[in-house]
């Protein structure tokens, strides 16, 4: 079979399966996600299969499942993990994971023995560097085996990216990125409609949208609306309006300041220097009609975005949790801190409802000590200064133009959470940004990007 014809295969047997399902529970509202199956082999076909250059099936499924995580789908004692727990979930991510080892397992073996080896970047090696010193704590933690798999993860992030960019380009990376924040975003909507106390957490007089069970919602929303906006994947506008409304009400719905910051920023970016995409002009247009509104409105739209005046100074408390963290480690273990990810030990002892560092920065710390904080360090001076060559000298490629919002979006997350350096839709993202913002000046070529002629 031509796998141009996958995509309507796979519709096929999940509409079947879909229809015998409402048969069989006489349930309606399963109906409502017909139009999501439609959707999501409509948009297969539109980004994956319509390229010469694509992985297969499985290798997309494959990049599917890790992107996600996978989700929680459940709540859990903040101490299981430290306990070493195990239920269907762990079980769950374990083998998914061990699948993700496995590919990259074959790619290094398949590497070994070609003349023409795909050699690591000097940012990736900086990120390998950064997840050996991570390793190291292992030693440490109070929690090893925890430790040991949350560092494993980022292992199996770091080299899938890099082998995925280098075998399928730079393009097909971009694509496959948008296709699992759509897919995300499929499935936080589809989880609000059928499951919504997976999505919804009560706030003030109402419900926030916020994703705990499935993914930070509001990241989802402001990163697959840079992607969707920036880098023009769409041939057809119906799709690109339906995946905007998607992604503008997972960002409005979430009520997140940091996925607000983050596209308060690529609107900045837009207006200081971008290429000329019709959909980046519509963006700045509709922002500059907007203004009389904002201006009117200024109260209101002020009180919305930044929803608690009160938390601003503490970042809802982070900054308390933080200090807590980075003057324990400083005292009691400096140079290898207590263990990746077990810092939530000594959150627990200041704040028992946050549980995790809540910022990739003290959990670094925390977690690894001046060692690893030393490679991260390294590893986001890598990062940024390679985006500040992009923005200055090739901001008109879209490709160029999208890595960096993109990056930067990612970092505002990463400021009030972890998320952003394990494995999660956002700590995904910036692990393939180091396969692909150091190639992109390189490698791009105008057979990747001919569907913008």
């Amino acid at each position: 079979m031509k796998t141009k014809h996958l995509p309507s295969l796979i519709f096929l047997i999940v509409s079947l399966t879909l229809l015998a399902s409402v048969v069989y529970t006489r349930d309606l509202r399963m109906l409502i996600t017909l139009p999501i199956v439609i959707f999501f082999s409509l948009l297969m076909k539109n980004l994956i299969y319509s390229s010469s250059l694509h992985p297969k099936l499985y290798e997309i499924f494959l990049f599917l499942t890790l992107f996600t995580g996978p989700p929680r789908l459940r709540s859990r004692d903040p101490m299981a993990s430290i306990r070493g727990e195990i239920d269907w979930v762990v079980i769950l991510h374990i083998v998914i994971w061990t699948a993700g080892a496995l590919w990259v397992l074959k790619n290094i073996l398949v590497d070994l023995r070609s003349t023409n080896s795909r050699r690591f970047n000097g940012v990736e090696k900086i990120g390998l560097l950064f997840a050996c010193m991570l390793g190291l704590t292992i030693f440490v933690s109070s929690a090893p085996l925890l430790t040991a798999f949350r560092v494993f993860q980022i292992f199996v992030m770091i080299l899938f990216s890099h082998y995925w960019v280098s075998k399928f380009g730079i393009d097909m990376a971009f694509k496959s990125l948008f296709l699992a924040y759509v897919v995300m975003g499929l499935g936080i909507a589809a989880a609000a409609i059928f499951e919504p106390s997976l999505v919804y957490v009560p706030y003030a007089q109402t419900m926030r949208m916020r994703g705990d069970y499935i993914a930070n919602a509001g990241t989802i929303g402001a990163v697959g609306l840079i992607l969707l906006l920036s880098y023009p994947a769409f041939r057809t506008r119906w799709m690109l309006f339906s995946v905007a409304i998607l992604f503008s009400w997972l960002l409005l719905a979430s009520r997140t300041r940091s996925a607000y910051a983050s596209f308060l920023i690529f609107l900045f970016l837009n207006f200081l220097k971008a290429p000329k995409i019709a959909s980046l002009r519509l963006v700045r247009y509709g922002f500059i009609l907007t203004i009389p509104i904002i201006m009117f409105f200024s109260d209101e739209i002020f009180s919305f975005l930044i929803r608690e005046k009160h938390s601003l100074s503490t970042l809802s408390d982070r900054t308390v949790v933080w200090d807590h963290l980075i003057r324990t480690t400083l005292e009691k273990s400096p140079l290898l801190g207590f263990g990746f990810y077990s810092e939530r030990i000594i959150v627990l002892e200041v704040n028992p409802g946050i549980g995790t560092a809540h910022g990739a920065f003290a959990a670094v710390l925390s977690g690894s000590g001046i060692l690893g904080s030393i490679a991260f360090s390294l590893l986001l001076l890598g990062l940024l200064s390679r985006a500040f060559k992009l923005f200055a000298k090739g901001t008109q490629n879209p490709v160029a133009f999208s890595a960096v919002a993109v990056l930067l979006a990612v970092l505002s997350t990463g400021l009030v959470s972890e998320e952003m350096i394990i494995a999660s839709p956002t700590g995904f993202t910036f692990y393939m940004l180091i396969s692909l913002l150091p190639v992109v000046p390189t490698r791009i070529r105008l057979s990747e990007l001919k569907y913008l002629k």
